[in-house]
């Protein structure tokens, strides 16, 4: 992640831990304030990438999650899998679908701030669908 929210609980692997109820804050991927803030998830292998769904929070701010921008990465290159505008609302599944030949290692999430704004991306789950 671009950052961790001070709190022991917050960590990026809260985001790929198979809970898809986030109800209090102890689950979440959360960052701190950043200019758009980034979630980075590493495939382990080169995968092309079909859909990426999100699981927002389920206890409040829901509307955080907004102009998510996901990427698929692979060797320094980049192939854009597709754009959330958004806002969501509190436990919203959002699924972005790539186009064909989004190949890569890591799946980026960021949030598209303005120039100027700084933002939180916190997120319960995120689910990631390949090719195998």
């Amino acid at each position: 992640m671009s950052s961790k929210f001070p709190s022991t609980n917050n960590e990026a692997s809260n985001a790929v831990d198979n809970v898809l109820k986030c109800i209090s804050g102890l689950y979440h991927a959360h960052t701190s304030l950043d200019f758009q803030p980034w979630i980075k998830i590493d495939l382990q292998a080169i995968y092309d990438v079909n859909k990426v769904t999100i699981y927002n929070r389920q206890d409040c701010c829901g509307d955080r999650l907004h102009d998510v921008q996901v990427t698929i990465i692979n060797n320094g290159t980049e192939a854009s899998c597709g754009f959330y505008k958004g806002p969501a609302d509190i436990g919203d599944q959002i699924s972005v679908y790539c186009v064909s030949g989004a190949a890569g290692r890591y799946v980026l999430m960021k949030i598209l701030s303005e120039p100027g704004i700084v933002e939180y991306l916190t997120v319960c789950e995120v689910q990631v669908f390949v090719d195998v």
